[in-house]
């Protein structure tokens, strides 16, 4: 079991100047950070509440294909969440990857 650790100062500029790189998601600000999930999404819901931050892209998870948020530094517009795709979509992109027509 992971330690519960404490968001530090250090910790939040880690996670700050990493996202002012670039847009960074959940699991790899927690890497950043060394913090729990819970911790990383506590402090983007306040740093996003108090606009210095948004969402900057949405990436494609390939385990499951969800939509997963990337967050950037600084303030800015949240991107949309992308559609998701309907059932014929689904079914196309099933009968494409088993070679079926």
């Amino acid at each position: 079991m992971k330690t519960r650790r404490r968001l530090t100062v250090a910790a939040a500029l880690r996670m700050q100047n990493a996202m002012s790189l670039r847009p960074h998601t959940y699991n790899e600000l927690v890497a950043i950070a060394d913090l729990g999930r819970e911790a990383v999404e506590r402090w983007v819901r306040q740093v996003r509440e108090a606009k210095s931050a948004h969402i900057a892209a949405w990436l494609r998870d390939e385990t499951n294909g969800q939509h997963i948020a990337a967050f950037a530094w600084g303030p800015g517009v949240d991107q949309p969440r992308p559609a998701g795709l309907s059932p014929a979509e689904l079914k196309a992109q099933w009968r494409k990857r088993k070679g079926i027509k």
